[in-house]
């Protein structure tokens, strides 16, 4: 926790242990025909149209990707 004080008020600012994880989401560019991954926020992949990081081209489809999780617990 970090303590910061000015003439008005004081702010206390919370830092988490836990750190926070973007999704990663596969695309397949159909101009070039290679596949590739990006790293985006939620926010980004719903509004932002996605380039090719090969071609730059924008004709691009979302691919299917597997799922995984890091939890804390031990499965049985």
């Amino acid at each position: 926790m970090l303590n910061r004080t000015t003439k008005e008020s004081k702010i206390l600012v919370f830092f988490s242990p836990v750190e926070a994880c973007m999704p990663h989401y596969e695309f397949f560019c159909r101009d070039c025909k290679k596949a590739f991954l990006k790293t985006l926020t939620i926010a980004r992949h719903e509004n932002e149209k996605i380039a090719c990081p090969h071609c730059g081209g924008k004709n691009v489809e979302q691919r299917w990707s597997a799922f995984s999780a890091i939890t804390t617990k031990k499965s049985a």
